[in-house]
């Protein structure tokens, strides 16, 4: 596969850079070896353009390009006082041109998805759970900049199941583990898909996040986040006959 080009822009209005920037570098992970890149920004113009062949596939690659871009912007940060976004839109691919949708197709609710948002609703602007107002605000919050930042999204996955647990309790450890005999969901499982990914990530393990491990990520925190919806639904407590998550044996010992 030859040289793939990923087009972008920063998404802050009225924001153009001067002079350009003009980066050229190489990254590494387990994963995908060594891919060279280079990076051009003007104006609020971005185009990552990655010289070595890959298998990974466009959105993989779009997510380490925003990546790359975006570690310029903050350290621009340090010392302009201004956070700056990347987003990349489009990729020119050996077979063609591809633009790229932030809606995952993979990550589209179900119908039970869209029942726990409805009763998101009401909790959110309701007067009945106070408390449970709060974690789902910040959880919520996690979620959609998880969704908005591919590079952190693991992370960020994680966080969103934090701030439930502190519903349960001021302790994180101990508001996990009420957390997951109250929602019926397994430590272990937690653990092995938001917690240790997310750990590496968040202590500075270098490493990009696959596309396929992102959407993972993204399905496991709304799996809770549902759940906790369904807990304050009933009165904090699950109908008869819910399952745990994960739902079989098998599935949960993978997560020892």
């Amino acid at each position: 596969m030859s040289a793939w080009t990923i087009f972008g822009e920063l998404i802050q209005p009225g924001i153009g850079l001067q002079p350009p920037v003009n980066i050229q570098g190489a990254i590494e992970s387990d994963a995908l070896g060594r891919m060279p890149y280079h990076l051009l920004m003007a104006d609020a113009d971005v185009v990552v353009t990655f010289d070595a062949s890959t298998d990974a596939n466009a959105y993989t690659l779009r997510n380490i390009a925003e990546d790359v871009a975006q570690r310029w912007c903050d350290v621009f940060a340090l010392t302009n006082g201004m956070g700056l976004r990347v987003q990349m839109r489009s990729a020119s691919t050996p077979a063609g041109t591809l633009v790229f949708s932030r809606k995952l197709a993979r990550v589209t609710g179900s119908d039970a998805t869209t029942k726990a948002a409805e009763h998101a609703f009401q909790i959110m602007y309701g007067a009945k759970h106070p408390a449970a107002q709060e974690a789902l605000r910040v959880s919520l919050a996690d979620y959609r900049q998880a969704l908005t930042e591919p590079g952190e999204t693991v992370a960020l996955c994680w966080r969103a199941v934090e701030s439930l647990a502190y519903y349960f309790g001021r302790n994180n450890d101990k508001g996990m583990d009420a957390l997951a005999s109250s929602l019926l969901v397994s430590r272990r499982w937690l653990r092995r898909t938001l917690d240790v990914p997310a750990q590496e990530r968040r202590h500075g393990k270098a490493g990009w996040v696959t596309e396929d491990q992102r959407v993972d990520a993204l399905l496991a925190a709304r799996l809770v986040i549902e759940r906790f919806l369904l807990f304050l639904e009933h009165d904090l407590q699950l109908p008869p006959g819910t399952e745990k998550i994960p739902a079989t044996e098998a599935a949960e010992a993978q997560g020892a």
